[in-house]
């Protein structure tokens, strides 16, 4: 196989982690759901990984199980790598590696953010493009294979070569960040690096994603006060960040997502009868 040439230097047995890992992967958009979008696709891509690392540490089992089954949202195409650098750290830490379990879960979440915005940008909006433009000439001289041009060129190279291509270079990226991990007190700063940059990638996709406004009009003595203005004058967004601080607060008091976000439709609803939003 390829991948044996491209990484002589991984085990045979890794070789095969890594292709099986790379193949459940294009399931990680099957579960995608609101409350943690690819959450369980990654999951999913990992979980028989790490019950092979912690099959006789049941209590590690169960915080990584606990780690690894929440938000998750990148380009599909990088699921693979994230994933297997997830695993070279579990792997590490379920042999007796001194690693702080908010590392591994900080830089999985640090990286979500970046690998989107590439595969987003590269593979969606320009390598796609330039598919679909090379199958376009090709179809308009009515040439029959147009096609499956596109599906090989897109299919083949995107979907298939490039994500088991990422999946084994993450996983061998992983192990030399490990090796360069162990010396001068590097993970104690990157732990604390990836926590920022974590907070920050959360920050940011929750301004990107929770839309709240207000239409409410107050007429005071003939004029007319539009309440979003105010809002937006005191601090833009202010309900948006109001909002996602209370599903924090019920987050924290042991409330089901699935309770929050039906609260959440029943409470639109009914402020949108009574004309709030």
């Amino acid at each position: 196989m390829i991948f044996d040439k491209l990484f002589p230097k991984l085990s045979k047995e890794e070789h095969g982690t890594l292709i099986q890992m790379a193949t459940r992967t294009r399931f990680t958009q099957a579960t995608k759901n609101p409350a943690i979008l690819q959450g369980h696709g990654f999951f999913y891509t990992i979980n028989p990984y790490l019950q092979e690392i912690y099959k006789d540490q049941p209590d590690e089992l169960q915080a990584a199980y606990e780690r690894h089954n929440g938000f998750f949202n990148t380009s599909t195409v990088f699921v693979g790598m994230i994933a297997a650098i997830t695993y070279s750290f579990e792997k590490e830490k379920g042999n007796g590696a001194d690693i702080d379990p908010a590392t591994i879960d900080n830089i999985k979440i640090a990286m979500m953010g970046p690998l989107a915005g590439i595969g987003d940008t590269f593979m969606q909006g320009v390598f796609k493009t330039i598919c679909g433009s090379i199958a376009m000439g090709l179809a308009a001289s009515g040439n029959i294979l147009a096609p499956f041009v596109y599906i090989i060129l897109n299919g083949l190279c995107v979907n298939v070569f490039l994500r088991y291509y990422f999946t084994f270079l993450g996983y061998t990226s992983g192990e030399k960040i490990l090796e360069n991990l162990g010396e001068g007190g590097l993970l104690e700063s990157l732990t604390k690096a990836s926590s920022v940059l974590g907070l920050m990638m959360i920050g940011a996709l929750s301004a990107q994603l929770v839309k709240v406004s207000t239409s409410w009009v107050i007429n005071i003595s003939g004029t007319e006060l539009i309440v979003q203005n105010t809002l937006d004058s005191i601090l833009p967004g202010i309900l948006p960040i109001a909002l996602v601080f209370a599903v924090i607060a019920l987050l924290k008091k042991k409330i089901a997502p699935v309770y929050i976000i039906f609260g959440m439709m029943i409470l639109c609803v009914m402020l949108t009868f009574i004309g709030i939003i």
